[in-house]
């Protein structure tokens, strides 16, 4: 027979008494524990994590208490120089992963708990000042014992065997991200969002315990569980790591409970950071011709449907919804993968991966949602995008997720069509034509890599196809190779009103698509548009 317990055996009473979470969790944990201190018990698994979040959601939430303000104030620098040492508990013998701990300070003031799970055993990883490497001695004496773990990084080896890289790092509430060989962190995944883009304001649900499970020598492969807290839900969550040089792959299976409805709830969320590109106009104090970790938003509508949405630091909040029932994968893309485009020798902004999301299960009726804050820095992730359910999520009604969520350092995701690359928009303004004057229009150039496009000659029939809506006239339109390499699709787009211009474009030849579809929205006065540069 194999025994396991969330706190280890024999004194499970002691245990819960010792318990540093709030008094209602703890009381949460005991009836789990109840259940499972019974002889015949399965391997440790989702079902486990998932029944101590059902017991939560049965309880009104209590945060849990903050680290001690002084080391809530300390500066990115000085958490920076907080290193976890090398030969600790968590370097596993003979295994290609290994976890680093991250001390918890700076802006991550909540403490998580981490487990670590062997066979049938679940061990806590105690805080220990010692396992640290400290700013000074005048820090380390500043520090509690119980100061605890703010997330962790995960380390694998993915070039040679003797040199080990953070490939996936859970930092901060239910985030976490991940790279590729050769590239930085960029963009988010989340575990949850909730009530994102609401005038309310979001709420920000959190992982507040971790079990990292010990995988065998030589596994390729490392599984990890995190029971989710906030004001509105709980959640039960199964993470399998699968690192790899060109993608790093996290399958992500989940269960959700509701502590009270949930006005918006956004499945599988992403976020980003848009600063500015070519198509805006910063002030001279930007030395920099462009910041951004993600260039575009990228929908697999269906068979062959692809569509494109460039990113913009908008002048107010923006929300987008795309029709998304049975939506095949969604993403936000790192298109600009030349150091000229950012010429920034620190931030690295081409080397930000593309991270993708691909539905395996829960994603029935609903839309995507990009959700776009202005920011005037790029200290904040100011870009949204998540799915949302049709069916909102109510107490005693538990729903469950499954998806796969990959950060390459290409596009994560395979196509077969040609990819949008570019778009150059500018003003052409009122001319005199026969005596009259004519109203100002927009000249977007929409460019196109990859595909048919590559094996076709110069002279081959490519045509646009471009759908609007009536507030659009569309003045000209022509597709033409380009002298790099790909083509451009140009079009002179004019207001009828003051509507703002929603238009889809995409490139065709014979009668069949070729290309992903280009869509955005533009001011329907031109003038606002050269005044905000977006």
């Amino acid at each position: 027979m194999t025994r396991f317990s969330i706190y280890p055996y024999p004194d499970v009473r002691r245990q819960v008494d010792r318990c540093s979470w709030p008094r209602h969790l703890c009381a949460a944990l005991c009836v789990v524990l109840g259940l499972l201190a019974a002889p015949n018990v399965f391997a440790f698994s989702l079902e486990q994590v998932d029944a101590v979040a059902q017991a939560l959601a049965e309880r009104e939430h209590e945060p849990t208490p903050p680290i001690p303000e002084a080391l809530g104030k300390i500066d990115a620098d000085t958490f920076g120089q907080i290193r976890y040492k090398r030969g600790s508990r968590l370097d596993w013998t003979g295994a290609r992963f290994s976890i680093r701990p991250v001390s918890a300070g700076h802006v991550y003031r909540h403490p998580v708990e981490l487990f670590e799970v062997v066979d049938d055993e679940v061990q806590q990883v105690a805080f220990t000042k010692s396992d640290f490497d400290w700013p000074n001695e005048s820090f380390a004496r500043k520090v509690p014992a119980d100061l605890g773990f703010a997330g962790f990084d995960i380390r694998y080896p993915l070039q040679r065997p003797d040199a080990p890289e953070t490939v996936v790092r859970f930092l901060g509430g239910a985030l976490f991200r991940a790279v590729a060989h050769d590239q930085v962190m960029g963009a988010h995944a989340r575990g949850l969002a909730i009530d994102t883009g609401l005038p309310a304001g979001e709420e920000f649900p959190a992982f507040r315990r971790f079990w990292l499970v010990r995988p065998e020598p030589g596994a390729r492969r490392m599984t990890l569980y995190a029971l989710m807290d906030s004001k509105s839900l709980t959640g039960a969550y199964r993470f399998v790591i699968e690192p790899g040089a060109d993608q790093t792959i996290i399958r992500v299976k989940a269960r959700l409970h509701a502590r009270r409805p949930v006005d918006r709830l956004g499945l599988a969320p992403i976020s980003s950071m848009y600063f500015y590109g070519r198509n805006e106009r910063p002030d001279d104090s930007h030395w920099r011709p462009a910041v951004f970790s993600s260039s575009g938003l990228l929908i697999h509508e269906g068979e062959g449907d692809w569509l494109y949405r460039p990113l913009r630091n908008p002048r107010e909040l923006r929300l987008d919804q795309f029709p998304a029932d049975g939506v095949r994968g969604f993403g936000l893309m790192q298109r600009d993968t030349r150091f000229g485009t950012f010429e920034d020798p620190v931030g690295r902004f081409e080397k930000r991966p593309s991270v993708w999301v691909t539905p395996q299960a829960g994603f029935g009726g609903g839309t995507l949602d990009l959700v776009q804050l202005p920011v005037n820095s790029e200290r904040h992730e100011n870009q949204v995008v998540f799915f949302e359910p049709h069916e909102p999520l109510k107490p005693g009604d538990p729903i469950g997720v499954a998806y796969d969520v990959s950060f390459g350092q290409r596009d994560a995701v395979a196509e077969e069509v040609a990819q949008v690359r570019g778009v150059l928009i500018g003003v052409e303004g009122a001319e005199e034509q026969g005596g009259e004057q004519s109203a100002p229009a927009y000249r977007v150039n929409v460019d196109y890599t990859g595909g048919a496009l590559s094996s076709l000659s110069d002279s081959a029939p490519v045509v646009a196809s471009i759908s609007r809506e009536q507030s659009v006239r569309v003045l000209e339109q022509s597709v033409a190779p380009l002298p790099a390499g790909g083509w451009r699709l140009s079009m002179l787009l004019q207001p009828t009103g003051e509507q703002p211009l929603r238009v889809r474009a995409s490139l065709a030849l014979e009668g069949k698509t070729i290309s992903e579809s280009w869509q955005d929205t533009l001011p329907g006065q031109v003038g606002r548009y050269l005044e905000e540069g977006k």
